[in-house]
């Protein structure tokens, strides 16, 4: 999930990883920090910032994350889903419970 969350740097068309409905005109975003960590107890947390996020956009980067770490994807599939904007080879979207916005800047 590591090396996967690596691959989000930088800027992408996230088109694969927004939900459907989306209102956004302009799927490109900038990640500039993306990374897991792990705490006591097992349990881990996922950090990303950038400039802006899609609709479903993280839950979705996060489902697809934990299918490569559960095994039934490899780390390139995100930048193969990247490339090719395939929403549908993109893994399930994470419950939106435990999502925290942080802070927004401008």
């Amino acid at each position: 999930m590591t090396a996967a969350a690596a691959l989000l740097l930088g800027e992408h068309d996230f088109s694969a990883f927004r939900a459907s409905g989306s209102g956004n005109r302009n799927p490109v975003r900038r990640i500039i920090a993306a990374g897991w960590q792990t705490h006591p107890g097992g349990w881990r947390r996922f950090t990303i910032t950038g400039n802006g996020f899609l609709r479903g956009m993280v839950r979705s980067l996060v489902g697809t994350m934990v299918e490569i770490g559960k095994g039934k994807a490899a780390p390139e599939l995100l930048a193969e889903l990247l490339k090719s904007g395939e929403r549908r080879r993109a893994g399930p979207t994470a419950p939106g419970r435990g999502l925290y916005l942080v802070k927004v800047e401008y």
